[in-house]
């Protein structure tokens, strides 16, 4: 190979250095192509071109990180360390006696402080070094010495990052009532490093709960009693019912903002509210796992169980034996997940899993297959043109549909499953092999999507929002 040759591989592709014969990676031309490219291909010169100084700055230029494989001379170089950490290179690849250099520890502070790679011991009574280190992480303070945590500015800048840095504050500044309110105002629980008497703090209270709810936890007993401020607490976070009084777990109008902002805090409700019907669908159709909590009368309530189960399919747990045996709930429950189907009595289980299925008619428009008499299905001939990504199928399918009647939609996870038995594994459908399908079953707070394998007869969970994600869409209709 010529160099001329060697340097084209390089400008390609900086970590092609790395094959290159010896004699290559001691070329300086060559080298000094490859880290204009990438500093990080510095790895791969030789000994020689990593004492060359000016190489070592044309990587570290391109790539802060490259400092690790200059020689420990440049280590120590300021100039070169500051180009490197300038351009994200990492601290712990300074000399030692350039990571006691003031100039260069605030230029990495934003490192330093995040990742705790230096002790700070050095600077820990230098006040222009702690004021960079907590304005990017608060928690910083608690490597500062005793004169700087009780520095107001330092503090106040602190707590203002995180709030949590109040635990290393002074105590005299903890009862600085700005320095409190900015920590709690930033980190409601900041609240449980205040003194005492800022617990009993109707205003400070209020602050804290209204940015953490579960910040209620380090109130006194007497604010937790207080009925505005455990509506404020549960108003954040529903789960702070837990730390309220017996009285206020009582209270219907805090139970309900409780549910409806989080539905498995009806765990902290009172019993008698816990059989409040509205106020469990409420929960339910917040959070299906919240039947658990509910009383067992409305584990048996038909419509409390319909809500959870639409909610989160494995809600099918905590309903009663009688509505186990629910057809409509347990298929229901199944649309969203099939395998549910554990939780529904032995003699609907044993009745589903044997299900035959018939094939009604063939039209120009579908197929129609019958599951029972209460679900019917007409299935498209053919797949919507080529595979689509999420956020095409609306349209898709619109345009399909037109001339064909209304009703067409996407089926279901539980539906395609159906049509895996009914039509495919008879050599019905014509459906393709090589491509997932679509559901209408969202996943992960609508993030995913269930997808059917014909491929195998099993479903695979996918990014909607992955562009690569491209699936076919076959229509069906309920008939």
């Amino acid at each position: 190979m010529t160099k001329e040759k060697a340097i084209e591989l390089v400008k390609q592709d900086a970590f092609a250095l790395e094959n290159l014969d010896a004699k290559f990676k001691n070329y300086r031309e060559i080298v000094m192509a490859a880290v204009s490219i990438n500093g990080n291909a510095l790895k791969y010169a030789s000994e020689e071109l990593t004492n060359d100084r000016e190489i070592v700055m044309a990587a570290v230029s391109n790539s802060g990180y490259a400092l690790e494989y200059a020689s420990e001379v440049f280590k120590n170089d300021k100039e070169i360390v500051m180009a490197a950490i300038s351009n994200n290179g990492s601290f712990k690849h300074v000399s030692e006696e350039l990571q006691n250099d003031k100039q260069i520890v605030i230029a990495a502070i934003s490192e330093i402080s995040r990742y705790k790679l230096y002790s700070l011991e050095v600077f820990k009574n230098d006040r222009e070094v702690v004021l960079a280190a907590v304005n990017v992480t608060g928690n910083a303070l608690e490597r500062a010495s005793d004169e700087l945590k009780n520095d107001r500015e330092v503090v106040l800048a602190a707590v203002s990052n995180d709030g949590s840095a109040l635990q290393y504050a002074s105590e005299e500044l903890k009862t600085d009532r700005e320095i409190l309110m900015a920590a709690i105002s930033n980190y409601g629980s900041a609240l449980q490093y205040a003194p005492e008497v800022f617990k009993n703090d109707r205003a400070i209270v209020m602050a804290a709960v209204s940015n953490s709810g579960y910040a209620l936890e380090y109130a006194t007993e007497k604010l937790k009693n207080d009925r505005e401020i455990v509506m404020a607490a549960v108003s954040n976070s529903g789960y702070a019912l837990e730390c309220a009084t017996e009285k206020l777990k009582n209270d219907r109008e805090i139970v309900m903002v409780a549910v409806n902002v989080t539905g498995n805090a009806l765990e902290r409700a009172s019993d008698e509210l816990k059989n409040d019907r509205e106020i469990a669908l409420s929960a339910v159709s917040n959070s299906g796992y919240a039947l658990k909590y509910a009383s067992e009368e409305l584990k048996n309530d038909r419509e409390v169980v319909l809500a959870a189960v639409c909610n989160r399919a494995y809600a099918l747990e905590y309903a009663s034996e009688k509505l186990k045996n629910d057809r409509e709930i347990v298929m229901a429950a199944m649309i969203l997940d099939d395998n549910v189907i554990k939780y529904a009595s032995k003699q609907l289980r044993e009745e589903i899993l044997t299900t035959t299925f018939e094939i009604v008619t063939t039209t120009d428009l579908g197929i129609n297959v019958f599951e029972s008499k209460e679900h019917k299905l007409q299935v498209a001939l053919d797949d919507l043109r080529s595979p689509l990504e999420w956020e095409e199928i609306s349209d898709a399918l619109r345009e399909w549909r037109m001339g064909k009647g209304d009703g067409w939609r996407l089926p279901t996870i539980v539906e395609l499953k159906l049509i895996y038995r009914a039509l495919h594994l008879k050599s019905m459908g014509n459906f393709n092999l090589k491509h997932n399908y679509w559901s209408s079953n969202t996943r992960l707070n609508h993030t995913h999507v269930s997808t059917f394998v014909f491929n195998g007869g099993y479903d695979e969970i996918i990014s909607m929002w992955n562009h690569k994600n491209t699936c076919f869409v076959r229509a069906v209709r309920s008939i």
